[in-house]
């Protein structure tokens, strides 16, 4: 759970943390968020008939059943918010998709380079895809990818589970530099455009 949690929400979302750190967030909220019940069964509010002094837990069951399942909540949607704002990032990376797809190919049949194509769309691209690209091109730089198509085959298998009309086109943009003649490289990349084309007009039906 704990290895999907951070490839499917923490890497997804481009929050600066860790699956540890939210765990220990969630941990720390439930914790402290535990005075609450506390503080239902110790301060007294209103008498019963009988005068017993009662306390706001003991004077309301909904008010002790919610203050037990508070700190509950709170882990909750401490672990929950990377999900919220990854689901947030997947979809702007899948409106942007096509336009970065058309921006490398554009670049590419004017220069083979692919590194530079990375480069152009990176700065032409706006919102969580353009971060996505300018980490691949930091990646490149940094030598953590040893090639442009290696970094492009990285983000393809990062959402291939959940956007596999992205990662087609972009595992046919890494593909076509490798193809032995123009007209076949040429071929690749309208087969990226037009797939990227085709999963956007299918989403939108």
């Amino acid at each position: 759970l704990g290895d999907v949690y951070k490839r499917q929400y923490i890497k997804m979302s481009q929050l600066k943390i860790t699956a540890e750190d939210v765990f220990s967030l969630a941990m720390l909220g439930f914790f402290a968020s535990l005075v609450v019940p506390f503080i239902a069964m110790a301060v007294p509010v209103t008498t019963s008939p009988d005068g017993h002094i009662l306390t706001l837990a003991q004077a309301s069951s909904v008010v002790a059943l919610g203050t037990m399942v508070f700190p509950v909540v709170v882990a909750a949607l401490v672990i929950a918010y990377p999900v919220y704002v990854a689901s947030l990032v997947k979809v702007r990376i899948a409106g942007s998709a096509p336009l970065a797809v058309l921006y490398i190919v554009i670049y590419l049949r004017s220069s083979p380079s692919l590194e530079s194509a990375i480069a152009f769309a990176a700065r032409n691209v706006p919102g969580p895809l353009g971060a996505e690209l300018r980490a691949l091109q930091w990646g490149i730089a940094t030598r953590v990818y040893t090639t442009a198509e290696q970094a492009l085959i990285a983000f393809s298998e990062k959402v291939s589970t959940w956007a596999p009309g992205i990662a087609d086109a972009f595992y046919l943009i890494a593909g076509s530099v490798n193809q032995p003649t123009q007209e076949k490289r040429i071929d690749m990349l309208n087969k990226a455009v037009n797939g990227i084309l085709n999963e956007t007009k299918h989403t939108m039906e």
